[in-house]
């Protein structure tokens, strides 16, 4: 699974659809507070950014390292690799 975009990495950044960012503002009523939200499978950042408008920090994982490295940066956003099996110690530590 890690390494399912890693050759097609560049080709996802392209084509990958975007969401309304109606979506991101529905979502972000849903939580009442908006300190920390976590992009579980961020891939290249692109919903994370999203969130980020929403959020004072944002978390972005993603078990592909080439996805990461094509993830746009931002100030409110983190990116970290977490690998298929990870522990609730190592998860707790990012």
């Amino acid at each position: 699974m890690a390494g399912l975009f890693d050759k097609q990495a560049d080709a996802y950044l392209d084509a990958r659809p975007t969401y309304p960012k109606e979506w991101y503002s529905k979502l972000a009523v849903l939580t009442p507070h908006h300190t920390l939200a976590w992009d579980v499978g961020t891939g290249n950042g692109q919903a994370a950014l999203s969130v980020a408008e929403h959020y004072e920090q944002v978390i972005g994982t993603d078990v592909s390292e080439s996805q990461l490295q094509r993830a746009m940066l931002h100030p409110r956003v983190r990116y970290a690799h977490t690998p298929l099996s990870i522990t609730d110690d190592e998860l707790i530590a990012l």
